[in-house]
């Protein structure tokens, strides 16, 4: 194989991508020996398999790490493999009756060969002769191809390995998020099952509705005073909204901040509009009111189509210097 300048020793792993290759040996010998193949119980291997290794920038290859010299080393390998059974087979076909000019390729189910058939004349004993000579051919075949397969061995069980490591650590990896995710919906769940959301009605049940956390802010006590999970509070909210268009709601500063303290001692650091988004499945369109001291939420008639949403950068979204949202 032709070695260029990117093929240099330089110490430094390179990613390659890997191609198995599973050879049909099985269906080839039929093939090549025709009807002159004798069933006599000689265990012929059905396939093998085999890795063709090269450089691509393909996204959807299966890639690998490798040094300059195991590309090369595999690569002639492969090639010294599929040399020795390409010749195994011809062989077998030879001595089962087929002509030298023939002519096959492993990757595919082609070549150029004539299938042997049987003579149209038959000398007392052909058959017997015949299965004497396919025994021999097919022993002779199974000793060549065992040897060859079993020099490829070592190179075809490292990349498996290298392969399969690459995809152990891809699990790991998916698996971690899974469970990550699994954190966060904790997470969100129990902060929302809290019962200390409390919320008052503009006076002359104005366009504002003003929601606060009762563990932070006490409030008068009235009688819309009685704590709530977040889940009831937003079905008590769209149900408010719907008695009057263009309703908003107010969220208190202190509340949103204590809300994503609740969510950071739980391991997640996420930002209270964020954290009401997945609670209430994106239903609210929440950022800062121009100019206001604390956060809106302005609600449209339909999903907005922020779904789950997303972890806040480091630090709190709410209060003392921080944002509410920010959309």
């Amino acid at each position: 194989m032709e070695r260029t300048d990117g093929d240099q020793d330089t110490g430094r792993d390179i990613m390659v991508a890997v191609h198995p290759l599973t050879v049909n040996l099985g269906w080839k010998v039929r093939r090549l020996c025709g009807d002159r193949f004798a069933r006599v119980g000689v265990p012929l291997p059905e396939r093998t398999c085999v890795y063709r290794v090269y450089r691509t920038r393909q996204s959807w290859s299966e890639k690998i790490a490798c040094s300059a010299a195991e590309l090369r080393q595999w690569t002639e390998a492969l090639e010294t493999c599929t040399a020795g059974l390409i010749r195994a087979l011809l062989r077998l076909h030879r001595r089962h009756g087929g002509t030298r000019e023939a002519e096959i390729a492993l990757d595919w189910n082609t070549g150029r060969f004539m299938e042997p058939g049987l003579p149209r004349v038959r000398l007392p004993g052909w058959s017997a002769r015949n299965t004497v000579r396919s025994e021999k051919a097919q022993r002779a075949y199974l000793a060549e191809v065992t040897a060859v397969t079993e020099a490829y061995r070592p190179v075809a069980e490292e990349i498996e390995r290298r392969v399969e490591r690459k995809r152990a650590a891809r699990r790991a990896v998916e698996a971690e998020r899974r469970r990550a995710a699994e954190r966060l919906a904790a997470a969100v769940r129990e902060v929302g099952a809290q019962p200390v959301w409390c919320y008052t009605v503009a006076a002359g049940a104005g366009p504002v509705v003003d929601v606060r956390r009762c563990d932070v802010d006490p409030g008068t006590g009235g009688p819309e005073e009685s704590p709530l999970t977040a889940y009831e509070l937003d079905a008590r909210l769209r149900e408010l909204v719907g008695e009057r268009a263009g309703r908003r709601v107010r969220w208190d500063r202190a509340a949103c901040v204590r809300t994503e303290e609740d969510l950071a001692a739980r391991g997640e650091r996420l930002s209270f509009v964020s954290w009401w988004q997945t609670v209430t499945g994106g239903w609210w369109e929440t950022r800062l009111a121009s100019g206001a001291p604390v956060s809106v939420v302005h609600v449209s008639s339909y999903p907005t189509g922020y779904g789950a949403g997303g972890h806040g950068g480091g630090g709190h979204s709410c209060g003392g210097g921080h944002g509410c949202g920010g959309f």
